[in-house]
């Protein structure tokens, strides 16, 4: 890594204390941050990371213990970038290759398959007696409550709900008894 040019930043932090500890420990600070990441690249960005907190703090002249904020300010870069590691690495979805997108279009077969079964729901509910083909449909192509079918249909709601039940069995028996029938 290139260390930070002093023509880089303004004036005052060039002549600063802070400025003179920086460049003495810029090497030991690299390492400190290797062994800390795991990574010389990334330790190498951090230590110019640092350069610039550094170079745009306030006031570059105050300070109790230079190298301690030196080495304070590399840590705190340090676990910042490795919280967004984990963070990319958790919620990291993979690459477009790595996605397969399933498509909205049906298989052909089940597209086939559909248009039979269709065909013979609509083959059993021609079946179905005439006032439980009406509650039938009154509830599944109209979407009417129990209530409003029974005044309609000048029945209780519990003989709806009984000829609702009957005619989905009805329904269901034919089609798995005759699904597939047309294939021998």
């Amino acid at each position: 890594m290139n260390e930070p040019k002093p023509d880089s930043c303004d004036d005052s932090f060039h002549g600063s204390p802070l400025f003179q500890v920086f460049i003495d420990c810029a090497k030991e600070l690299r390492s400190f941050l290797t062994r800390r990441l795991g990574c010389a690249e990334v330790a190498a960005d951090l230590v110019q990371d640092t350069y610039i907190r550094l170079a745009t703090r306030p006031d570059p002249d105050v300070h109790a213990n230079p190298r301690a904020l030196v080495f304070r300010v590399a840590a705190n870069l340090a676990t910042d970038h490795s919280r967004k590691q984990r963070l990319r690495d958790t919620y990291d979805g993979g690459t477009l290759d790595d996605l397969a997108v399933p498509s909205l279009v049906p298989a052909p077969d089940a597209e086939l398959t559909a248009q039979q079964d269709h065909a013979l729901l609509k083959q059993a509910i021609a079946r179905l007696p005439e006032k439980r083909r009406t509650v039938f449909l009154l509830r599944m192509a109209q979407g009417l409550p129990y209530d409003q079918i029974a005044s309609r249909v000048g029945i209780s709601v519990s003989a709806v709900e009984k000829h609702m039940s009957q005619a989905i069995v009805h329904c269901r028996t034919y089609v798995e008894r005759h699904h597939g029938a047309g294939d021998d």
